[in-house]
């Protein structure tokens, strides 16, 4: 199984140092969707570094503050991958950027992720920091149907939720209940949606 190195891009001298701890057969730089002239300038300088030799280089782009959006591309970035093992440099990224990979991650698990990490340098440190990945909490059976449910039907109300994941009326409240306070979902006036952490939730699943 070869090693593939995912690294957010600005500077690049953290992708050289990625590179080195990791050694990859393959790195694929993520950059934003309006490459910026700094970003463009570090692209040219690792692809010159690496012209001659067998290091595929590829690159893909990524929204700055849609989670969804972010969450979607990292998923089929990994689905892709799943014969590589994987290493993941956030050094570069932005904040919401951080926050959508680490919650996907946290969520789906993949089994050949191996690491996440990121370069910390100053005038006096170089050193790499790991980031943990926690437990997220795991849905029943029941409360993840409640979630496809209002994922394909918006605005259901409780009792048309109770139908279509086949349980009483009861156990259904209690399950929404829980849900809302976990913020999975939300209470409309008529009926209930999912909430952006709901959304998430889903896709990271599937």
């Amino acid at each position: 199984m070869g090693k593939v190195l995912f690294s957010t891009l600005y500077e690049s001298k953290s992708i050289i140092k990625s590179f080195m701890k990791v050694n990859p057969s393959k790195i694929v730089l993520i950059i934003d969707k309006e490459v910026k002239a700094k970003q463009q300038e570090s692209l040219n300088f690792i692809k010159e570094t690496f012209k001659d030799s067998s290091i595929l280089i590829e690159t893909i782009q990524l929204e700055l503050f849609n989670n969804i959006e972010i969450i979607k591309t990292i998923k089929d970035l990994i689905k892709k991958h799943n014969d590589y093992e994987i290493f993941f440099d956030i050094t570069s990224s932005l904040k919401p950027q951080t926050f959508a990979i680490l919650t996907y991650l946290m969520i789906a698990r993949p089994e050949n992720l191996k690491d996440i990490f990121y370069y910390f340098y100053s005038d006096s440190i170089n050193e790499f920091v790991k980031v943990p990945l926690f437990d997220v909490e795991k849905l029943s059976e029941k409360e993840y149907l409640v979630l496809k449910t209002l994922n394909t039907n918006n605005n259901l109300l409780q009792k048309d939720i109770s139908e279509k994941i086949e349980s009483t009326e009861g156990y259904t409240s209690k399950l929404i209940d829980r849900l809302i306070l976990s913020q999975y979902i939300e209470k409309l006036e008529k009926g209930f949606r999912l909430t952006e952490k709901g959304n998430i939730y889903l896709i990271s699943k599937e």
